[in-house]
């Protein structure tokens, strides 16, 4: 797609970005927007934006043929530039630009919170995609942690939201693809880096909040990682919250300059609109109803645990909004597994029980903690779990806290370290645990899992291997290194004790 120099200096002028500039002929046209100095062919457009960003990455965009770069600073170079204010949200606005307005088209739904983001969006996806292929329509879009499909090609996911110029080109590539449905996973990072600035959304669910990602490289502190959560609502037709949310009164500014009846609250505690009730568990099914308007409608979930109840009745009130019919939704929900998400493996012999989930910070872990309580009463408990490097680092707290409370043995591993030392990440998690706690420090994360299924033999064992879910990398200083996941080494292990079992 062609865009001119003067149609990017128009979109930037409008939004207030443009401190100084230095463009020689604002009719060139430019056929390439990149912020990776690797990527950019002549005459490209460069975009300096990041906190890692260093000069070097500019001279070897130059040296590749760069004709323009945005930047928030000057450098002594003897080419165009566009000197911003903020470059991550010029290029959101770049980005949009080039991948055209069309991207309007699509009926957009946005899912943020703590926790819940996946299995929510995945719910929504299942659902549409049921009604989708009912009308022999293209099945629904989707950016999540997990997995991301824009009508071309199913690919893993590597950021929750992706940044802006990869975001709407998703969203550009739906369109041509005829999709008319994409579901977003918005992480709080993704509006303070200005990553969807711009993006309209005809939904946005809100579904809890936590004490997560406080950091230097996130933010700041509670409140700033709350007003991120919140712009997602402030950038949708259709609000879905959940009334049982941490701080849910003061969202009510936002909620006041919203039409009245395009805001749907939920709960499973408290008085909303839609409202949860006769919430039972029988094996792996859990069986709920839901009221709205005086009528009562029955659901029935494949995974347990309240907050999946939660996660299901903000799907469903999405897809209510989106007018789809009961009989989908319904079968929806039910037919709903989500990758990494309260897997369960078990043995033969009934002794072991695998349970893999992306639980990973105090939120997610009581919760967690809380279902493995009730379902499993008096097994023994060991939990495999890390901590990243670099970021999140009041989450090494929270887990050394709920293991040492919640698991009779903590083994702890790898979880993307990053830039940190492995060892220094173990022994910050450690000083919130009492000495006389059984622990394992395994820092291969396959020894770690093996570890746990060959201990304790003779007693009935729930293994809980936390924090990655389905990914399939594992960052070190930089560097993705390509894992197994969690899932795939639950089964092989569980076939493998299977097997050991037969040949006794």
């Amino acid at each position: 797609m062609n865009i001119k120099v003067k149609d990017i200096i128009n979109i930037l002028n409008r939004e207030n970005q443009i401190v100084d500039i230095k463009v020689l002929n604002q009719s060139d046209i430019i056929s390439n927007v990149t912020y990776n100095s690797k990527a950019v062919k002549d005459k490209d457009v460069f975009v300096c934006k990041g906190l890692n960003f260093k000069e070097e990455y500019l001279t070897d965009a130059i040296s590749r043929g760069c004709g323009l770069y945005i930047s928030e600073k000057i450098y002594n170079y003897n080419i165009p530039y566009i000197i911003v204010k903020d470059a991550r949200k010029s290029l959101a606005l770049i980005s949009k630009l080039f991948y055209a307005e069309k991207t309007e088209k699509l009926k957009l739904i946005g899912v943020t919170g703590t926790k819940g983001k996946s299995t929510t969006s995945f719910f929504i996806k299942n659902i549409l995609d049921l009604y989708l292929k009912s009308k022999g329509k293209m099945l629904s879009g989707i950016i999540s942690t997990i997995d991301t499909y824009d009508g071309s090609e199913i690919s893993e996911s590597s950021l929750t939201t992706p940044e802006s110029l990869e975001f709407y080109k998703l969203l550009n590539n739906a369109v041509n693809n005829e999709l008319e449905y994409f579901v977003c996973e918005i992480s709080s990072i993704a509006y303070k880096y200005s990553r969807v600035y711009g993006a309209n959304f005809n939904v946005g669910v809100f579904l809890n909040i936590g004490y997560d990602h406080i950091s230097d490289v996130e933010h700041k502190d509670f409140d700033d990682y709350f007003s991120s959560k919140i712009k997602l609502l402030e950038n949708s037709e259709y609000i879905v919250i959940n009334k049982d949310l941490l701080r849910y009164d003061e969202i009510n500014e936002v909620l006041n300059n919203k039409e009245k009846d395009k805001i749907f609250t939920f709960s499973i505690d408290d008085k909303a609109d839609y409202k949860a009730i006769n919430i039972k568990r029988k094996n792996r099914f859990t069986s709920f109803d839901l009221v709205h308007n005086g009528e009562t409608k029955n659901y029935n979930l494949l995974m347990s645990g309240l907050y999946n109840v939660e996660n299901a009745i903000a799907a469903i009130i999405v897809c209510e909004i989106l007018c789809i019919d009961y009989k989908y939704i319904f079968k929806g929900i039910l037919g709903s597994a989500v990758k990494g998400r309260g897997e369960i493996y078990k043995t033969k012999d009934g002794k072991k029980t695998l349970i893999v989930d992306y639980a990973h910070n105090e939120l997610s872990l009581k919760r967690y903690f809380e279902f493995i309580k009730e379902e499993f009463k008096d097994k023994k408990h060991i939990c495999i779990i890390g901590a990243p490097g670099g970021k999140a680092l009041n989450r090494r707290k929270e887990i050394g806290t709920l293991c040492y409370k919640n698991c009779d043995e903590i083994i702890l591993t790898s979880d993307d370290p990053f830039y940190e030392s492995f060892d220094n990440i173990c022994s910050e998690i450690m000083s919130f645990i009492p000495k006389y706690k059984k622990i394992r420090v395994i820092e291969n994360r396959t020894e770690a899992i093996k570890e746990a299924v060959n201990s304790y033999k003779n007693e009935e064992t729930i293994i809980s291997i936390l924090g990655k879910g389905s990914e399939t990398s594992q960052n070190y200083n930089g560097i993705s290194r390509d894992y197994i996941s969690d899932s795939v080494n639950a089964k092989i292990f569980v076939e493998e004790y299977n097997k050991n079992i037969n040949q006794i």
